[in-house]
């Protein structure tokens, strides 16, 4: 089986879809795994006998250890690399790592084996090791061991250069390079040369020379050395054996090796494992590998050649001979117990071959592998590499070969054939796969349909209507989708093609719809975010198909909730659409009770402050029954702190309380509605409530609550709820300026001046409306020079100073009397551009009414049409109500007759209001008896009440109840409110009630619906 690991990993690196094929990566990984550990404690866990030393390698071997014994080029070059990181490398470690280049090293080809071999040589001069006869013993070794054309002669030359006096064994080894070459008279002067050095002669060194007469051609000379032998007092032995074997295999003479073996065994010399290995790959060398397996059944008790074969096999794969690797693995015996299994080694080694064998060659291998039992999963190695080199082809090649043969072809071979498909964006090729797997009924997945749509998304023409491109693609293959459309309508959804995944839903038979599939993608979409109207959402239309389905609609509110959380966050551009599904749900019959939902509703309308979203999912909420938790309560209170509905707070905080205590996070949004509503009764109400309960109230609380009162001019408990507050929070910058704004309507310009400094000592930066309120404080005295004082300050803090200030700056003037310093200052207003406000001409036209200056009373008037665009109407308004101030009916009375003079209530009862707060008696009456033609019961209803307080004001309770006489005298009724009114005038005086106080319609002071 392949392994399931690489599909999960593959799948998860060229899909850029989600993992939904859970048998991926378990069974095969767990059984590896167990198996893997099986082994570990077969092989690595040997008893210890009591007082036994450890073994000098049984923790980690020594660098000298590893490099003799690494079978791998990769592993040699590793050990070799760690080695050169030493300071001192020592000349047994060299020797090691210049001798592995031979044989044993069954990865490398010869000419591999031989270039290492030079470059560590050359590294290790490099690196400064002294090397000595030892280590060019062992380079010629891996010449010779590995058939390297070099010249004996230079090499003993090279030697003697570099002042290396040769050993034995290195004219034993120039010998064997001369006699390997056919070179006769080379290996003669040799040997001659070895005489005078008074070297005995011996098996060995003669031995070589058969190799050489066999070069040469000459099998009856190279037969005649074991004379030779005899001569010098020897007998032939092994080596003598074993080069005449080698000489009959390099001519593929297996009846004469046949011979030499029954006369070895007469003369009772018996081959060794490397005998037989020389011969075997003498035979693969020269092309004979045909015969590999006739000399293999001479070998006895194979068995125990096993390493010296798998080197053999290894070997003959990295040199080319494939057949010859595999006559030798088809007479590996596999021990009882063993986790080696050989064929899977070589055939995986085959694949990687660089150049590798033909796919047809692989094939065939693989067949006959599979077939002797040597490797039951060949078809399936073949097929991994075909994924790893990306070859699509040859991987159908494959799975078609498997599909012939009966081979069962599991849905995840299909994943990286359909990847390459859908990276070159091959429509036609992905479905002609789905076409192959349909027909042999392999169950088509997830993931299968997500590489097809990948390839239909490439076209752009596809991408503009996927879901009829891919029907028409399918019908074209003759494609025919059962239960498997659920799995396409799922990858749709989860590539954020919802439209398709409908419009292929819809085009479906009813009963081959799974909603389980594809709801909890749809649920996933965040289509709502981009404010997509609900009428056109994909979504939607998914969900109104599946609501139809009765199996299907008891689960349908769990998906229908997902998807309205998933599309209730702060990165949605607008909540209607939210509101607007939930909305079609209800619609749909679906009930919604998941309170998380209303939850995540109801606090994006509170991050946001849209206040018409809440209500209307509160009303939805009632509409349906769906029930409130506390924390919708908790919530609608902070919306009503947010938005100063007092009476929402209240409703949702004792609903809120009938389940479970408040805290003080709950309390102090109540107290912030009732702040902004300036209810102080409920807001102190509040306040004590928290105190009680051992609790206090936020900053924001605290603050609204220190507004509310300054904004009534209770400043003595304003400073009560400052002193607290400054106990836990720092007081904030709103809170300073309305207090600068309080003093500055009293007039106290001290008060103002002290929470002025207090502000800049607490590091706030004063804004323009701070100056203008202190500066408001200075010109309610008319000091018209710090006004101007601090008007340079605001220029020098780089603050513009706009019409509020200059308003104020004339304003200081009018209040001190000074009415041409006042004009003078509007002029230059004028000059600059800067339209003063509209009150502070009328002050100034009050005061040159007041003053009789006629000429500044007419300019003044220019400026108000002019500058500030004020109608005639409005004009003649405010001239009226100047010169009754002034005392001057005469002239009041001429505005009156004025054809443009309109009379507007609002006017009227703005003046009254104005003259009752300064308790100006007579100019409220003066206004009523020149208003002798206005309708009686509405001069009363305009005039009564403001006349009535302004009395209260003087404490003239004689002209109080005179208002009432002179009322009922005009035969109008005394409304309630102004005999409730009167009756507290006179009470405050001490006086009795001439009459029973009519009851008014008011509620008590904490009723938080009519306060509001």
């Amino acid at each position: 089986m392949l392994p399931s690991r690489f599909f999960a990993a593959f799948h998860r690196s060229f899909s850029g879809f989600p993992q939904h094929n859970k048998h991926l990566s378990a069974t095969s990984l767990r059984v590896g795994i167990a198996r893997w550990r099986s082994d570990v404690t077969r092989f690595s866990r040997r008893p210890r006998v009591a007082g036994q030393l450890p073994r000098a390698n049984s923790q980690r071997p020594a660098k000298a250890y590893q490099l003799g014994n690494a079978r791998t080029q990769a592993a040699l070059r590793r050990t070799f690399e760690d080695l050169c990181k030493e300071d001192d490398i020592s000349p047994v470690s060299a020797y090691s790592a210049l001798q592995n280049c031979g044989r044993q090293l069954v990865d490398a080809s010869p000419q591999a084996r031989i270039a290492l071999a030079d470059q560590f040589i050359s590294t290790l001069r490099s690196k400064g090791v002294k090397l000595d006869v030892s280590h060019y013993n062992a380079l010629l070794s891996v010449f010779i061991d590995n058939g390297h054309n070099f010249s004996p002669l230079e090499f003993l030359t090279r030697l003697q250069t570099e002042g290396i006096q040769p050993s034995t064994q290195t004219y034993q080894l120039v010998l064997k390079g001369f006699c390997q070459q056919g070179n006769l008279q080379g290996a003669i002067e040799i040997l001659e040369h070895i005489k005078s050095l008074n070297i005995s002669l011996s098996e060995p060194l003669l031995a070589p020379l058969v190799t050489c007469n066999a070069k040469s051609g000459d099998m009856e000379k190279a037969r005649a050395v074991f004379q030779l032998i005899r001569e010098n007092g020897l007998e032939p032995g092994l080596e003598s054996y074993t080069a005449l074997l080698c000489a009959h295999a390099e001519r593929g003479d297996m009846d004469s090796v046949s011979q030499v073996l029954v006369e070895m065994q007469s003369g009772r010399v018996f081959p060794t494992h490397g005998a037989y290995v020389r011969v075997l790959e003498s035979l693969s060398k020269n092309g004979h590998s045909h015969l590999i397996p006739q000399l293999l059944e001479k070998i006895r008790n194979k068995q125990w050649m096993g390493t010296d074969l798998q080197g053999l096999v290894d070997s003959f794969v990295a040199s080319g001979d494939f057949d010859g690797a595999l006559h030798v693995l088809r007479s590996l015996v596999r021990m009882p117990g063993s986790s080696h299994r050989p064929g899977q080694d070589f055939y995986r080694k085959l694949i990687r071959k660089d150049p590798a064998p033909s796919l047809d060659y692989l094939l065939k291998v693989g067949q006959q592998l599979k077939t002797e039992n040597l490797h039951r999963l060949a078809y399936e190695d073949l097929l991994y590499s075909r994924f790893l080199n990306r070859d699509k082809d040859g991987a159908l090649i494959v799975i078609n070969e498997m599909l012939t043969a009966g081979i069962p072809v599991r849905q995840h071979y299909f994943y990286p054939v359909l990847a390459s498909l859908a990276e070159q964006n091959d429509l036609n090729g992905a479905c002609q796969v789905l076409k192959l797997m349909i027909d042999h009924e392999i169950t088509l997945e997830v993931p299968h349909f997500q590489y097809v749509v990948r390839a239909f998304l490439g076209d752009d023409k596809n991408r503009a209507n996927l879901a009829q491109s891919l029907l028409d693609a399918f019908a074209r293959h003759d494609i025919a989708l059962g239960r498997e459309i659920n799995s396409l309508a799922q990858v749709c959804c989860d590539t954020n093609r919802l439209d398709a995944a409908a419009e292929i839903l819809t085009s479906t038979d009813k009963e081959m719809i799974l909603p389980q599939r594809f709801l909890r993608s749809t649920a996933r979409s965040g289509e709502l975010r981009e404010g997509i109207p609900v009428a056109n959402s994909s979504s939607m239309k998914i969900f109104k198909l599946v609501a139809e389905l009765p199996e299907t609609f008891n689960t349908l509110p769990y998906y229908a909730s997902q998807f309205l959380l998933r599309n209730t966050s702060r990165l949605t551009k607008s909540l209607s659409p939210a509101l607007s599904c939930l909305e079609a749900f209800f619609s749909m019959g679906v009930r919604i009770e998941d309170p998380r939902v209303y939850s995540a509703l109801l606090k994006e309308c509170v991050f946001r402050r849209e206040m018409h979203p809440f209500s209307t999912i509160l009303n939805l909420m009632k509409t349906h029954d769906v029930p409130l938790f506390p924390h919708h309560h908790k919530l609608t209170v902070t919306m009503g702190a947010l938005e100063g509905r007092s009476q929402m707070a209240q409703q949702a905080f004792s609903k809120f309380t009938e389940s479970q205590a408040a805290d003080w996070r709950v309390y102090s949004d109540l107290m912030v509605a009732y702040g902004k509503r300036k209810n102080l009764p409920a807001l102190t109400r509040v306040y004590e409530a928290m105190l009680r309960e051992g609790f206090r109230p936020s900053g924001p609380a605290f603050g609204y609550a220190i507004v509310a009162y300054l904004s009534v001019g209770d400043i003595q408990s304003a400073d009560r709820l400052k002193e607290d507050m400054e106990k836990t929070y720092k007081i904030g910058y709103a809170v300073y300026t309305s207090y600068i704004e309080a003093y500055s309507r009293k007039g106290d310009v001290a008060g103002a001046r002290k929470m002025f400094d207090e502000m800049i000592a607490a590091e706030y930066t004063p804004s323009p409306f701070a100056y203008q309120k202190l500066i408001a404080a200075h010109a309610f005295h008319g000091d018209h020079e710090t006004v101007l004082k601090l008007m340079e300050e605001m220029r020098s803090a780089d603050m513009a100073v706009d019409r509020q200030a200059w308003s104020l700056l004339i304003d200081s003037y009018v209040n001190s009397g000074d009415v041409d310093s006042a004009v003078a200052r509007a002029e230059e207003a004028k000059e600059k551009e800067i339209k003063p406000l509209l009150i502070s001409y009328i002050k100034l036209l009050n005061l040159a009414v007041t003053k009789r200056r006629a000429d500044l009373v007419e300019k003044i008037a220019s400026d108000m049409k002019n500058v500030m665009n004020m109608n005639e109407s409005d004009l003649l308004h405010v001239r009226f109500f100047a010169h009754v101030r002034a005392g001057d009916l005469e002239e009041a009375e001429k505005i009156l007759q004025e054809p443009n003079f309109v009379g507007k209530n609002r006017s009227f009862s703005v003046f009254a209001n104005s003259c009752a707060r300064q308790g100006e008696t007579e100019k409220i009456l003066a206004a009523m008896e020149l208003l002798k033609d206005m309708d009686v019961k509405l001069k009363y209803r305009l005039f009564a009440i403001p006349l009535l307080i302004a009395y209260g004001k003087k404490n003239d309770t004689d002209g109080a109840l005179a208002l009432l006489e002179r009322i009922k005298a005009d035969g109008v009724e005394p409304t309630s409110r102004f005999l409730a009114l009167l009756a507290s005038v006179l009470e405050e005086a001490g006086q009795d009630v001439p009459y029973v106080i009519p009851k008014e319609d008011k509620t008590a002071a904490d009723d938080t619906e009519n306060q509001d």
